[in-house]
């Protein structure tokens, strides 16, 4: 996206000048009238798609830009989590869970996890590869107390 902002900035420099040396040519006689509107209408056209495209383009990489930083405090914090999970009390730990699990669904032989918040950075994806620990296969928590919570409606 930022490649493409780049490039459009670009264009929107070189029409900007062609721009002037339309307009250099028809105060030097060089052009006529009607080669001048032609030629300055179609200048005039391109830049005000590129200044149309520029704001909304501005707007997906800002975006986008956000959404790494997000997901980059998500990685962090559960990195941060899992190193300190076993000094973690019980009460601790389910206050953990349940702010991070938005639906568990226990079938015949398998459970069923779905996160309250869906990380789509690339660097999550990775660990879960590497690490099994993110697989939605798994056996219900026997713990006290830690059975599966309603699922929020």
């Amino acid at each position: 996206k930022q490649a493409l902002q780049d490039m459009l900035e670009k264009e929107r420099q070189k029409v900007l000048r062609a721009k002037e040396k339309v307009y250099q040519a028809y105060t030097a006689d060089e052009i006529s009238v009607k080669t001048f509107g032609a030629e300055f209408r179609s200048l005039e056209q391109r830049l005000e798609q590129i200044d149309a495209q520029l704001p909304d383009l501005q707007g997906e990489i800002d975006f986008l830009k956000i959404k790494l930083l997000s997901n980059d405090e998500v990685v962090t914090s559960a990195r941060d989590i899992y190193d300190r999970w076993q000094e973690l009390d019980f009460e601790r730990k389910r206050h953990i869970v349940e702010n991070v699990i938005g639906k568990i669904v226990i079938g015949q032989e398998d459970v069923a996890i779905t996160l309250a918040y869906d990380p789509s950075a690339p660097e999550l994806a990775t660990e879960r590869q590497r690490d099994n620990r993110g697989s939605s296969r798994r056996r219900p928590c026997t713990a006290p107390g830690a059975g599966p919570r309603p699922a929020p409606s």
